[in-house]
């Protein structure tokens, strides 16, 4: 079971002191072990990182969070029935049908809320019998806390810090964990031999219910019990970050049963539908559901695969100590990669990447445990705009490996072909002005702080700094003021600083063009580097 207190600090992250994560989903089986199933999820806004959580997001940015749910998700070969909407001021409801071969890779992303207590369905065939499963995922990297020697001299005293503990975070957890809720119903292939902690529903389905508030009520019970906390400790589990050593003792608190959520089946001869018809109708379908949502199209890269791509520096650490601040390289553990890529064109930016892939020659897996860290964070591009430059941050190889078999992903990039002037509006050179285009307004205009004697004007604009080409500043007289530019963007939000290069003050009056790139366009470019050295050259 994942790690109770790591979890729970997690979630008053992710969904806020009273968050949401009601998650309904329901699954059909064929006997080979392909499925689709219907996912319904309600998230609180706080998940969907929309600025201001008491903001509702606009149709434009649910757009780009259904997007991230579909692209983000796991194990999931189509897509088909999405539908959203928001509700109230601070929930987000997403449904869609997800066609599986195998049940057991599969992952929804839910904007990120990784919440790992009976989060995985699996599927197995032993001897001729399926047997489907629910259990809690476990961490993708190993406990590295350390468990203090626990003898009967100092168990009282470890149970009390323990508790003491426990109490803290306790106050934060009532609210998360009420808000959390997992439903799941499953249509199966065949007859049931047996089943434990599952429900049948009068058309024959099996179902669960797990309600995020009997894990905390579960939790109390165990913390208050320092019999139980005696006997756990003295068998060396830390029951605060682990749980139980006992899982089906939680189960049976939860669920009714000390057994496994589980169900085993002889699976018949009939599939319950056409996995292959319904596949291709989805993709037939989804091509105009994506053009629908603004997905980006898909780039053609010139040359033969791979040869846009190239490992342009390495960086391994092996041992760092952030408490004791022994940190080589100022970085924490790990294997870190700077990649160099070819664009088939020139873009204005490179917005987003995602990792997909990252395997040594041995089959070790280096993807970050963290998902966030599978994003591929600040691209750059080169002088000329046609090449791009990027950090992959992954796990450190194990001492057997001896290369990589591969690192693949994809790139976002936006593109325009033209570009249109527009008059700010901006009439007045003072603090407060305000223009009547892209939200202009003059932010201050004051001496520099970093080039005494010269004058400073910040203009902030509601824009991408990506499709904006160029800024000019003019006199009352129609003259082009000689200024240099700086800039702080965030989203689509951006304030320039302006400099004078002469030495005179800005005037009273004048205006402000500026020059915005139109239609701007969305690709993605997948990514792909293989049989690599640990040092990024290609072997043979």
């Amino acid at each position: 079971m994942s790690r109770v207190l790591k979890g729970v600090l997690l979630l008053a992250c992710v969904l806020g002191l009273t968050g949401c994560l009601d998650i309904t989903d329901t699954y059909t089986f064929n006997p080979d072990g392909s499925g689709k199933v219907v996912h319904e999820a309600v998230l609180a806004q706080m998940n969907l990182s929309m600025g201001g959580a008491s903001e509702a997001p606009s149709e434009e940015d649910l757009k780009k969070i259904v997007l991230e749910e579909i692209k983000q998700a796991k194990g999931v070969e189509a897509w088909r029935d999405i539908s959203y909407e928001q509700r109230g001021a601070d929930r987000f409801y997403f449904k869609g049908t997800a066609y599986f071969r195998d049940v057991n890779e599969v992952k929804f992303y839910n904007t990120g809320a990784a919440v790992n207590v009976y989060d995985k369905v699996s599927l197995r065939n032993e001897d001729g019998r399926m047997i489907l499963t629910i259990a809690s995922s476990d961490d993708a990297e190993p406990d590295d806390s350390e468990i203090p020697d626990i003898t009967e001299e100092n168990v009282d005293e470890e149970i009390t810090k323990m508790q003491g503990e426990y109490q803290k975070t306790r106050m934060m957890a009532g609210g998360i964990f009420s808000g959390i809720k997992r439903y799941r119903t499953f249509y199966l292939p065949g007859t049931v031999v047996s089943s434990s902690n599952l429900e049948r529903a009068e058309d024959g389905a099996l179902t669960s219910r797990f309600e995020g508030i009997k894990l905390l009520e579960f939790m109390d019970r165990m913390m208050n019990d320092k019999e139980v906390l005696r006997e756990e400790l003295l068998k060396g589990n830390d029951p605060l970050q682990g749980g139980p050593s006992n899982e089906e003792a939680l189960n049976e608190y939860v669920f009714g049963e000390a057994a496994p959520v589980a169900v085993t089946f002889t699976p018949g001869t009939q599939p319950l539908f056409d996995y292959a018809a319904e596949v291709a109708q989805a993709a037939a379908e989804f091509s105009s559901v994506a053009e629908a949502l603004g997905a980006p199209k898909k780039a053609v890269a010139r040359g033969p695969e791979g040869s846009q791509f190239k490992v342009g520096g390495v960086r391994i650490v092996h041992d760092s100590d952030m408490e004791n601040n022994v940190r080589p390289f100022n970085y924490d553990e790990g294997f870190t990669l700077s990649i160099i890529g070819r664009l088939p064109q020139e873009v204005l930016s490179v917005t987003e990447g995602q990792l997909l892939k990252a395997e040594t020659d041995t089959g070790q897996d280096l993807l970050p445990s963290d998902e966030w860290k599978h994003k591929i964070s600040f691209p750059r591009l080169s002088e000329d705009k046609r090449k791009v430059i990027f950090e992959v941050d992954l796990r450190r190889p194990a001492e057997s490996a001896k290369g990589i078999r591969e690192i693949s992903g994809v790139l976002t990039y936006l593109v325009a072909d033209k570009t249109r002037r527009v008059d700010l509006g901006v009439a007045n050179f003072s603090a407060g002005s305000k223009g009547n285009e892209y939200g202009a307004e003059i932010e201050s205009v004051t001496d520099s702080e970093w080039n005494p004697g010269r004058q400073e004007l910040k203009l902030k604009l509601k824009i991408n700094k990506d499709a904006v080409k160029a800024v000019d500043i003019f006199d009352a007289a129609g003259n082009k003021l000689d200024v240099s530019q700086g800039y702080f963007a965030s989203g689509d939000n951006v304030t320039f600083n302006y400099t004078r290069e002469d030495d005179q003050p800005f005037p009273e009056a004048g205006r402000i063009e500026i020059e915005v790139y139109e239609d701007q366009q969305q690709y993605e470019l997948p990514f792909k580097l293989s049989d690599l050295s640990l040092l990024g050259r290609k072997l043979n």
